[in-house]
């Protein structure tokens, strides 16, 4: 099973007071489109490792987890000593994070 868990930071969480649940919307619509982006990133022989992806909230929906429970998901991610690494994950919820990042902060300057 791979599983990518990132928590917000202060910063974020004293921000999130501010706005309510705009945030939180933000953080899921984040979460979806890191799934998305793993499900079409992800290699396909079968179909069955991007089916299989899933995004769920935890901790009132300011954490999301992103990920499979699909045996394999860990060596397709990271290669094996035989098998190049085909990462779908973590360039996904990378790119999610960074663009929540950004407008998280543009957020920020339109409250101040």
């Amino acid at each position: 099973m791979v599983r990518v868990r990132y928590r917000v930071s202060s910063r974020v969480r004293q921000i999130a007071s501010l706005a309510g649940e705009h945030i939180g919307r933000m953080v899921a619509r984040a979460a979806v489109e890191a799934m998305a982006s793993a499900r079409i990133r992800a290699p396909r022989r079968t179909g069955n490792l991007a089916n299989s992806i899933f995004a769920d909230p935890e901790d009132g929906g300011m954490v999301w987890i992103v990920g499979t429970p699909v045996h394999y998901a860990p060596y397709v991610e990271l290669g094996t000593r035989r098998m190049a690494a085909r990462p779908y994950l973590f360039p996904s919820v990378q790119q999610a994070f960074d663009n929540l990042i950004r407008a998280l902060e543009a957020l920020e300057r339109a409250l101040r």
